[in-house]
């Protein structure tokens, strides 16, 4: 039914336009303009003011055919993290990857172009569906923005089927954590490093002394924490008076969240007094977590549309954050499905072409096993 070849070709043309958080307008009207020749009118909101970005959420709407099955919102984001400027994507036989010095964009690009193609389909089929609302949204590799704010009293969706996993259709994420993210600030004393070290209080060994202290990667097997960025210091011959860094941790747990964050905070005051120097620490909640368990209609959709399609169901717990975890916080139930790409966020980023077609079969057959449920979460009468 789906072409993954079709697939792969709309997702270069995706992929050569630029569209780093905050900067998606050419790639949102590119995508407006090809929904629009397909007969759905398109709008934008404001979430991007938020930011400050280029253009908001894009929003089209195919109308229900059958209006007592669900509602579903079928979502990717539009953007991109760097290095993503310039990318040239290079057929591999089966894959395709970037030139070499460039992210490939698959993240999630190739989510959009599943979705287009399970939307092209929709339209010419024409099967029984309730409303499909589909959204692609900005800014998610920031911090879940267009999510954040999106314009949720402006559509009704009992369901979302998020287009943002992995390679393998028939494997699906069911369970995200929650994410905390901290900036640290860490002030001593400048003095010349030759003349007078002793008057000096160094921002920097108070910092390195706070991270030597922390217990940071994997913490246990629903935890992880992460020191990403330091930065800090004037010139080589100054002690340095002023460090910055940034951390975040994340637990599938709410109380070991909040105790791991609060051994990080408590090593980088403890350093801090040890040393002379002092702290300013700004904590943010970054995204709620979420778990569907396994009698949810969306997960039994899943699982029983990777039987229909002779694949191994696989339920997976992941560890990252996505526009699933603002979803399910906004009432609207949402698990992640595949698309054909892997290692996101790295030069090596490739996505599967025969995979394309494979996961938007499965997006098919999953919206086609939830048609048995009726808008109220029961299943229909003909299925009792």
């Amino acid at each position: 039914m789906f072409d993954p070849d079709r697939i792969a070709d709309e997702l270069c043309e995706l992929i050569r336009i630029d569209s780093l958080s905050g900067q998606e307008r050419e790639v949102a009207h590119f995508l407006a303009e090809r929904l629009e020749q397909l007969g759905l009118p398109t709008r934008f909101d404001d979430a991007h003011l938020a930011i400050d970005g280029e253009v908001g959420n894009l929003y089209a709407r195919i109308d229900a055919t059958a209006p007592n099955l669900p509602a579903l919102m079928l979502n990717a984001h539009m953007d991109t993290v760097k290095p993503g400027c310039g990318i040239e994507p290079v057929r591999d036989g089966d894959l395709l990857r970037s030139a070499g010095d460039t992210i490939l964009g698959g993240d999630d690009k190739a989510g959009i172009a599943v979705i287009m193609a399970v939307v092209r389909e929709l339209i010419e089929q024409k099967p029984p569906h309730g409303d499909i609302h589909v959204i692609f949204t900005i800014a998610e590799e920031t911090g879940l923005n267009g999510a954040k704010n999106l314009d949720y009293d402006s559509f009704q969706a009992d369901w979302a089927l998020v287009l943002d996993g992995g390679r393998e259709a028939g494997s699906v994420c069911v369970a995200a954590p929650s994410a905390l993210r901290m900036t640290y600030d860490i002030y001593g004393k400048a003095a010349h490093s030759g003349v007078c070290p002793e008057q000096g209080i160094s921002a920097i060994q108070a910092t390195a002394s706070a991270i030597a202290a922390m217990k940071l990667g994997r913490i246990d097997a629903e935890t992880t924490a992460n020191i990403g960025i330091i930065s800090g210091g004037q010139a080589r011959n100054i002690i340095p008076p002023h460090c910055h860094m940034q951390g975040e941790a994340r637990s599938h747990d709410r109380d070991k969240l909040d105790a791991q964050v609060r051994h990080m905070n408590e090593s980088v005051r403890n350093a801090c007094k040890r040393l002379g120097a002092r702290t300013e620490i700004e904590q943010v909640n970054s995204y709620q977590s979420f778990a569907l368990g396994d009698e949810h209609p969306l997960v039994l959709a899943a699982t029983e549309a990777a039987q229909q399609l002779g694949l191994e169901p696989g339920l997976e717990i992941g560890g990252g954050g996505s526009d699933a975890n603002v979803f399910n916080e906004k009432g609207i139930p949402a698990i992640i499905l595949p698309t054909g790409a892997s290692g996101a966020h790295t030069l090596e980023e490739t996505v599967d072409v025969p995979a394309l077609g494979g996961c938007a079969e499965y997006l098919w057959t999953v919206m086609r096993c939830l048609n048995k449920w009726r808008r109220d979460g029961h299943l229909t009468a003909s299925d009792n």
